[in-house]
């Protein structure tokens, strides 16, 4: 309750594996034009309510924001991401679209030595599509409204027993629809920076692909990997103390695993103003 009131933990969310039902994730690089800051706010508020967005994340560097758009396929992407800038034309001076192929999840094993916290959950790549049941939907909708419902309230709710209801909700588990449940924390609060490097490989093979994965298992600082399709390569997410620790660390990586990294990118995220695991899209489809 304290960290809730301090901010340092701002909402916490249900883990959804977006492949499970049929999307594909797309990240979004854009560079904007300065223009007034009532403009930017009303394409931010366009962005936080719309269906397909995941996640916006501010940035500071080449970029100005990070948006990741989930959808069944890359022309219904390509349909609302056209759409979005034609509401706001003189807004965008430049983007890059990114497709998400898989992510590797890491805790923030910064924060403790347990190996109780050393697991790797995956989202993304190939899926088997998930069928539900009619009330498993609604647990699915009940659970990305409120992560921490209590079981007792959802059986009030959908006038059925407590004990069907964990076992629906374990059976979303055990099928990988549901990875986890987690804390969205503002590290900045504890004085701990996040980080964003793009990489571009060269020369890559299984091997080497995977010698550069168990690379970024052993960082304890990396929170998530993402391969990519476009533009770059990998994305790698971390959290460092300052911008000292963070070349230390480019420095390890070229040294590790530099043979097959052609190009390198980083940024700084000033704020992240939306973060979902599933786009709303899914609870409007029939």
């Amino acid at each position: 309750k304290k960290l809730e009131e301090q901010k340092v933990i701002e909402q916490y969310i249900t883990l959804f594996d977006y492949a499970s039902f049929g999307y594909q994730g797309y990240k979004v690089l854009l560079m904007l034009n300065r223009l007034k800051t009532e403009q930017i706010e009303c394409f931010r508020k366009a962005l936080q309510t719309h269906s397909a967005v995941l996640s916006i994340e501010e940035l500071s560097g080449h970029w100005d924001y990070m948006v990741v758009f989930a959808t069944k396929n890359a022309s219904h992407c390509n349909k609302e991401l056209h759409d979005l800038l034609a509401q706001f034309p003189k807004l965008i001076k430049n983007y890059i679209v990114l497709t998400n192929v898989v992510s590797y999840n890491f805790q923030r094993r910064y924060l403790t030595n347990s190996s109780a916290h050393s697991g790797v959950t995956i989202f993304g790549g190939d899926r088997t599509f998930a069928k539900l049941e009619r009330i498993e939907k609604k647990l699915v909708k009940d659970l990305y409204e409120d992560p921490v419902i209590m079981y007792s309230h959802l059986a009030a709710k959908h006038k059925i027993n407590p004990k069907t209801i964990i076992s629906k909700i374990k059976k979303l588990e055990t099928k990988g629809i549901i990875k986890g449940y987690s804390a969205v924390i503002d590290c900045y609060k504890y004085n701990y920076f996040p980080q964003k490097i793009f990489l571009k490989l060269d020369n890559l093979s299984i091997e080497k692909e995977e010698e550069c994965m168990n690379f970024c298992r052993q960082q304890k600082n990396i929170l998530r990997v993402s391969k990519l399709f476009g533009q770059w390569d990998m994305e790698i997410e971390l959290e460092m103390k300052d911008t000292r620790e963070l070349q230390d660390f480019c420095t390890h990586l070229r040294t590790n695993v530099g043979d097959i990294i052609r190009n390198v990118e980083t940024c700084s995220v000033i704020k992240q103003h939306k973060i979902a695991n599933l786009p709303l899209s899914f609870f409007l489809e029939k």
